[in-house]
């Protein structure tokens, strides 16, 4: 592994680039074109910029890549400023941004470097780095991909840990509903209907269908879920509120096609007076574990870590669901870290190596 991986993640870290902050995330951009000393393109989409770094002429070949190097330099907001003061203990470097994803980023732009002064390497790299996937990835990943590029494989260094590499994620299903009703004075609740009480109802109707509740929740499970997550109604306190709206955020298998799920849904809603519309949908990411991309992935990762590593499935969404869109086999894999958005962000600095040296065996 190289030396200058932790310098590098140390130097990116202690850029405050919450996503908000375009300026901040602008300088952390320029300090990886710093390292890398190479020809490069900055792109912007809805001012939010992203970093392109190819071994090959983009302008030329620009819709063909053998293998993506993708990550992402913004962060969430910190819940105390010294958490963008990076410090070791031990094996863990902490600070926000660590685990997500600034010393996975490094990791990526040390096998660029390398791809760009390595003569003998025959594939074809194109690192891209982004700076909204904490915001949903629309203005970078998710653009980029709308132009029309087109690779082989990308790799992301995200996923659950060392020894499990995914390649599935889930779908991803945002529903808006709204409830009508009637509205009176609280003190004669029989003169009218409640749409907060109606709504939830509703709510509680759709989440029993989609949601197995005797399955057993565990690291493995791989099911549906329905979670409220934002419910707005009512104007007074001595109001029967006649509006109600709620959101949903839905992520499910294939054990749900999305036609099949959106006309339960909505046939459940029409019971209780709600209009339904779907803000966001996005299908799921799967990569075939037999693809010869994801065989010789595995194998040398188990080269690395032994019989230890397997292939899994994540519940959460990346930007890798942009490119599977597009038909690129997406591999996701991460060193040991934990804490991700929490005040202990860490990853650990040992684990750091095995993954240097699998995604260069892989490349190289």
């Amino acid at each position: 592994m190289s030396s200058t991986i932790i310098p590098l993640a140390l130097d990116l870290i202690a850029i405050p680039s919450i996503s908000s902050d375009l300026l901040a995330c602008r300088s952390v951009l320029d300090k990886i074109q710093a390292y890398l000393e190479w020809a490069w393109e900055i792109v912007y989409f809805n001012d939010k910029p992203s970093l392109i770094v190819a071994n090959y002429d983009i302008e030329k070949e620009w819709k063909r890549a053998d293998i993506v190097l993708n990550g992402h330099i913004d962060v969430v907001p910190p819940t105390q400023d010294w958490q963008f003061d990076p410090r070791i203990e031990w094996d863990k470097l902490y600070a926000r941004g660590s685990w997500d994803m600034k010393a996975w980023v490094s990791i990526l732009v040390e096998i660029m470097k390398n791809a760009l002064s390595n003569d003998v390497c025959k594939k074809k790299i194109l690192l891209l780095i982004t700076s909204d996937e904490e915001v949903g990835g629309f203005d970078g990943a998710g653009k980029l991909t709308e132009q029309g590029r087109w690779w082989d494989v990308v790799f992301i260094p995200d996923s659950w840990d060392l020894y499990r590499f995914v390649t599935a994620e889930k779908w991803i299903l945002n529903i808006h509903l709204q409830t009508k009703w009637i509205a009176c004075h609280s003190s004669r609740p029989w003169l009218g209907s409640n749409a907060i009480e109606t709504a939830y109802k509703c709510f509680e109707e759709i989440k029993s269908t989609i949601v197995d509740n005797t399955k057993l929740i565990s690291p493995s499970y791989w099911w549906s879920t329905c979670e409220l997550t934002i419910i707005q109604g009512g104007i007074a306190s001595n109001t029967v509120p006649d509006l109600c709206s709620m959101t949903l955020n839905i992520r499910h298998t294939e054990e749900w096609s999305y036609e099949e799920l959106l006309s339960k849904i909505e046939w459940i809603a029409k019971k209780y007076n709600t209009v339904v519309t779907v803000p966001l949908y996005w299908p799921l990411l799967y990569s075939d574990p037999m693809n010869k991309y994801v065989q010789r992935y595995h194998a040398i990762a188990t080269s690395h870590l032994w019989d230890a590593v397997v292939q899994w499935r994540e519940h959460w969404a990346s930007d890798g669901r942009f490119f599977a869109a597009k038909g690129s086999v997406v591999i996701l894999h991460r060193p040991t870290c934990e804490n991700i958005h929490w005040d202990n962000e860490w990853v650990s600095i040992e684990s750091i190596e095995p993954l240097y040296n699998i995604l260069h065996d892989y490349i190289f």
